[in-house]
């Protein structure tokens, strides 16, 4: 996937990745809160949403390390809930590959 992306409040990104089915592949938003090293908030629309969606990113210190919490919210609608759980399938995916990377 190629992206564009900045950690300043404001930026507007862009992630292309291969079409999809009626997915043109493009993933866009704007970065809304950025606290290094504990939070990042940003807003997640594609071409098959109806609404822009917000994913946060939170870094929490425990006793044997780092927690990390990802929450990706404000689909609506039926259409948008099916979007949600493809989403959903994406970003377990996504964390196991780093969780992978993490432990090796």
């Amino acid at each position: 996937m190629k992206a564009r992306f900045q950690t300043e409040v404001g930026y507007q990104f862009e992630f292309q990745d291969a079409p999809r089915g009626k997915w043109d592949g493009r993933l866009w938003g704007e970065v809304l809160v950025v606290e290094p090293l504990r939070w990042l908030s940003y807003t997640w629309t594609g071409n098959q949403m109806k609404h822009s969606t917000q994913v946060t990113w939170v870094l929490k210190p425990i006793a044997s390390g780092t927690e990390l919490t990802l929450e990706h919210t404000g689909f609506k609608g039926f259409g948008d809930n099916i979007i949600g759980f493809f989403h959903l399938l994406g970003w377990r995916q996504y964390l196991r590959g780093l969780t992978d990377f993490l432990q090796s």
